[in-house]
């Protein structure tokens, strides 16, 4: 459902709280069952979605925030590490 929230094209704050969603189960799926490979980072920003904060997944160590885009796309801090 987070998915189809986020095809959206009228609402871009409904795009980034289900984005922040679909982050969260993602989360869930990559701690259970892993990546065959690489290395992709779990960075956090907390100030999205209404400063309640939220996650997203990258495969750059660099912050590159999709929640507030050019305007604060250094926001953040790595969370996480997942090396596989």
């Amino acid at each position: 459902s987070s998915i189809e929230k986020m095809k959206s094209p009228d609402d871009i704050d409904l795009q980034r709280k289900a984005f922040a969603e679909f982050n969260l189960a993602f989360y869930k799926s990559l701690k259970k069952f892993g990546l065959p490979e690489g290395t992709i980072y779990y960075q956090y920003c907390p100030m999205a979605v209404g400063d309640k904060g939220a996650y997203w997944f990258s495969n750059w160590k660099e912050i590159k925030n999709p929640y507030f885009g050019e305007a604060m796309l250094g926001c953040g801090e790595t969370s996480e590490t997942f090396t596989y």
